[in-house]
């Protein structure tokens, strides 16, 4: 009996409701709709060769992320198996390590970003790492006069 008035009811509401009814009850918020952070470009790239011993090294997230989880633990630069000192930033969607002194001419770097969040919370899927290596170091001799007139 129950049934057959349910289905009374059910008969006599719009095809349009019901269909408003199952889609409302199916969108409820989902927390994966957020997007998960990703770095989108980074200087110097993945692979380059002949990078200025004096640069700095930038990474731009698809989306802006929480500036107090980006910091020298965060995103590290290593020569070998050995980090090397530098100052991190955080502005728009872009972060920035400044190393403490000029990078190792010719030789091969690795930065890695591990850890970050986005400003929705949102953590990285897996840690970002890649390399490059330097050019020849800075001439820091002086200048010598050859002839003078």
């Amino acid at each position: 009996m129950k049934i057959k008035a349910f289905l009374s009811i059910i008969k006599k509401l719009p095809i349009s409701v019901m269909v408003m009814v199952v889609l409302l009850a199916g969108c409820q918020k989902d927390e994966e709709q957020t997007i998960r952070p990703a770095v989108t470009s980074s200087e110097p790239a993945n692979g380059a060769s002949n990078v200025p011993v004096t640069s700095s090294i930038t990474a731009t997230f698809n989306t802006p992320m929480d500036g107090a989880s980006i910091t020298s633990s965060s995103f590290t630069l290593k020569n070998g198996g050995s980090l090397i000192p530098a100052v991190v930033s955080y502005d728009g969607t872009t972060a920035t390590l400044i190393p403490s002194d000029h990078l190792a001419a010719n030789t091969q770097h690795t930065a890695t970003i591990t850890t970050v969040k986005s400003a929705a919370g949102k953590s990285f899927a897996k840690d970002f790492t890649w390399t490059f290596t330097t050019g020849a170091a800075l001439d820091q001799s002086f200048p010598t006069v050859l002839a003078a007139t």
